[in-house]
Parts: C-alpha cells; sequence; structure tokens
C-alpha cells in the first residue's frame, strides 16, 4: 500500500507541474474543440421544445439561443474555461502517470473521445437544468442538479484518467 501512496503523491506533484504545458496545449485545441462540441449539442438540442441552438462568440463563449418568430433571444453564456477544464487536467495527469510513453498516447487516443461525449452530454444537462431553473429558480433539486453539472468537467478528467490507469494504481506490490 505504502508504493501505491508514493506513486500516487509522485504522480499528483507531475500533475502540477504538467499543468502549464497542459493549459498551453488547451489554448490551441479549444477551438477545435468548440467546433466538434456545437455542432453535436446542436443536434441534441434540436429535439427540445423551446428549440435551442449553441454557438461560439468573439470571446470563445458558448452561447444558447432561441429563435422565435419574435427574433434571436440569448438564453445564457457559458465560460469554456469552467466546461472544459477537464480538457486541461486529463492532458496534466496522463503526462504524469507511471506509465511509458505508448501508453499514454493509448490512453490519450482512447479518452479524448469519452471526454467529448461527455462534455457534450454535461453540456445538454447545463442547458437543461438552466432551463428547468429559469422555470423554478427555487427547487433545490434543479439547483443540485446544476451544481454537479458545473463541476462534472473537473471530476470527468480525473475519473477518466484513473479508470484508464487502474491496473497501476490497484495493486499494492509491483509486478
Amino acid at each position: 500500500m505504502i508504493l501505491t501512496v508514493r506513486r500516487l503523491c509522485a504522480c499528483g506533484v507531475w500533475a502540477i507541474a504538467s499543468l502549464p504545458l497542459s493549459a498551453a496545449c488547451y489554448v490551441l485545441v479549444l477551438p477545435y474543440y468548440e467546433r466538434v462540441l456545437t455542432f453535436l449539442a446542436n443536434v441534441l438540442l434540436k429535439s427540445v421544445s423551446p428549440r435551442l441552438t449553441v454557438a461560439v462568440n468573439h470571446d470563445a463563449q458558448l452561447v444558447v439561443s432561441t429563435t422565435s418568430a419574435l427574433g434571436v433571444g440569448v438564453l445564457d453564456r457559458y465560460d469554456p474555461h469552467v466546461v472544459f477544464l477537464n480538457l486541461v487536467i486529463l492532458p496534466a495527469l496522463v503526462l504524469a502517470s507511471p506509465v511509458g510513453l505508448a501508453r499514454r498516447i493509448k490512453v490519450i487516443a482512447a479518452t479524448m473521445p469519452v471526454l467529448l461525449f461527455v462534455d457534450v452530454m454535461m453540456f445538454f444537462g447545463m442547458v437543461q437544468t438552466r432551463t428547468l431553473l429559469a422555470g423554478d429558480p427555487y427547487n433545490g433539486i434543479y439547483a443540485w442538479m446544476w451544481g454537479t453539472v458545473m463541476a462534472g468537467g473537473q471530476v470527468t478528467a480525473v475519473l477518466a484518467w484513473a479508470l484508464a490507469h487502474r491496473d497501476v494504481f490497484g495493486r499494492a506490490t509491483p509486478r
């Protein structure tokens, strides 16, 4: 068990040290990631009533709007740095993982599509819970759902990393 704790502590130190590199890569990837996410989110949002659309504005914010006979109305704006924080956290964790380069590449290749799927679902959930809260702002369940979805980006990165490395940290003695 001490080996596992040591590995985990060393990984944590390296993950913190890797955050600047990961953040730099995030800045480069974000515009492309947002395009894919908005496309997929718009496919899902076609099914809700009133019909909603999402677009990226000049500040890289995700803007949710609705179109009616009166024109376009903006419902909400979402900061991508909150929604997509998992894109910074996961690469830093993978870089710090106590595995070889080939394994790290496989982990990134396997987890990024999963994160995209989760981000689309969470964004859809954010929009839906925000709509519910607009109709009933004092509903505790809606507020709890909103908070859970907003924190989900950070949590999903750690969960994806932990699941991808469960065999590394799951044993007390080396093989």
